[in-house]
């Protein structure tokens, strides 16, 4: 009994044994190292994953040993700021000083660069009336400030036209 069916590439009808035949001739090409391909490309494949791990981990511990070195904790301080600068500094205030009568000055009580305060008592004049009271002879600050010039010294007869001491309110 001859039995026939059809092949996909001929489209002609062959019997069983022509088939084998036929598969003989033609051997089927398999990938002779599929296997060896598959297993290095694998391989590859877990060495490159394995490395850029090894790397980022690397990066980020080198960074973080960076930033730690150069971090210090924040502490609360004073900060002296020092500016410097030249120029001239002009005073809000500034008054020459000199006594309501002529005399000696009995005592002098500032130096140059003193810090005065409003009323305080910065001179004191020698008094020989017995008409002029305590308070005349007292040459008082007229505001708070810094003492710049001294003009007169202890017995130096002053009048109320020259001055005694220079006077300058800065704040």
């Amino acid at each position: 009994m001859k039995t026939s069916f059809q092949d996909s590439t001929t489209h002609t009808l062959t019997t069983p044994q022509e088939q084998s035949d036929r598969n003989k001739q033609l051997p089927v090409e398999r990938p002779k190292n599929g296997k060896k391909w598959a297993i290095a490309l694998v391989a590859a494949g877990l060495l490159a994953l394995s490395t850029g791990i090894y790397l980022v981990r690397n990066q980020s511990q080198g960074k973080q040993e960076i930033i730690e070195t150069l971090t210090i904790p924040v502490q609360a301080q004073n900060i002296v700021v020092r500016i410097t600068a030249s120029g001239e500094v002009q005073p809000i205030q500034r008054v020459n000083l000199s006594p309501k009568n002529q005399g000696r000055l009995a005592e002098l009580y500032v130096e140059q660069g003193d810090r005065v305060q409003a009323g305080q008592v910065i001179a004191r004049m020698e008094s020989r009336d017995q008409e002029i009271m305590l308070e005349d002879t007292q040459v008082r600050a007229p505001f708070s400030g810094i003492i710049t010039q001294r003009y007169a010294t202890k017995g130096a007869f002053v009048t109320p036209t020259n001055s005694a001491i220079r006077l300058y309110s800065i704040c």
